[in-house]
């Protein structure tokens, strides 16, 4: 069970949780809340524990650009942890989640920290680690995002730094690397349309698939009328709607008509 405080509700968004250490350098610090900025202003939700260090930082990026942040607690929703984020808290609280399974009441202790990890990264479309050394909690969230099958991405950092350590491993398991969060979401298969919302495409898709996808907009089609609007035959258009509904690219609607999800 989780509890909430905040209006936000899940929707059509990507979500992304950008996690690290509690001592960061300054380039951590920079990036942390940088990706954290960008992402809000592309319209990604953005998540994380609000931990001191790297946590913060990506909270008050996406904040600060008028974004959605969900802050995910050790402690009772209520409990404002740490205290010196008590403004990040509060704004959050209004306008995005504050959310724990913990009761509300409950204070923090370090036993629920790494259970509310995988809370973090399940929340998420994709988990971006910013400087973790190899013992760090964040290699907790990690471990979640790959047993969820979440997309993980790693910022780069210097390779003698005792901060990157615990982070190339994933990357010679196949993580990708954290550039820009425009990067990010590509990768993650989230494309801007036309009229500036992102859209949720998934990676892989066939010509036609493409095709189709990119052709149905954000109104609902009879495979009939798709067909005709496209030149192509009905079977082939409909065995296609199959498999985007399959890959969740698509939804059926009650009265059989297909609708673009994202």
């Amino acid at each position: 069970m989780l509890y909430q405080y905040g209006p936000w509700e899940p929707d059509d968004r990507p979500v992304v949780a950008i996690v690290g250490t509690r001592r960061p350098t300054g380039y951590g610090l920079a990036v942390a809340e940088q990706l954290g900025r960008e992402l809000a202003q592309l319209g990604a939700v953005v998540v994380s524990g609000m931990a001191r260090g790297i946590d913060t930082a990506a909270h008050r990026g996406a904040l600060e650009a008028g974004g959605t942040s969900i802050a995910v607690l050790g402690g009772g929703a209520d409990v404002c942890y740490p205290q010196e984020s008590a403004a990040l808290y509060r704004q959050m609280r209004e306008t995005g989640a504050i959310l724990s399974e913990q009761p509300p009441g409950t204070q923090p202790r370090p036993e629920n920290f790494p259970e509310r990890n995988r809370i973090i990264s399940g929340l998420s479309h994709g988990v971006i680690l910013v400087e973790a050394g190899e013992r760090s909690g964040t290699l907790i969230t990690a471990a979640h995002a790959i047993e969820q099958n979440r997309d993980l991405f790693i910022v780069p950092g210097p390779v003698t730094s005792p901060l990157s350590r615990g982070l190339y491993k994933y990357v010679r398991d196949g993580a990708g690397l954290a550039v820009s969060a425009a990067q990010v979401l590509e990768d993650m298969g989230f494309r801007p349309s036309a009229d500036g919302p992102l859209h949720f495409t998934p990676r892989g898709l066939t010509e036609l698939e493409q095709r189709v996808l990119g052709w149905m907009g954000a109104a609902p089609w009879w495979p009939g009328d798709l067909a005709e609007s496209l030149g192509l035959p009905l079977p082939e258009v409909q065995a296609c709607l199959t498999m985007l509904e399959i890959r969740s690219a698509v939804r059926r609607l009650p009265d059989g008509q297909y609708i673009r999800i994202g």
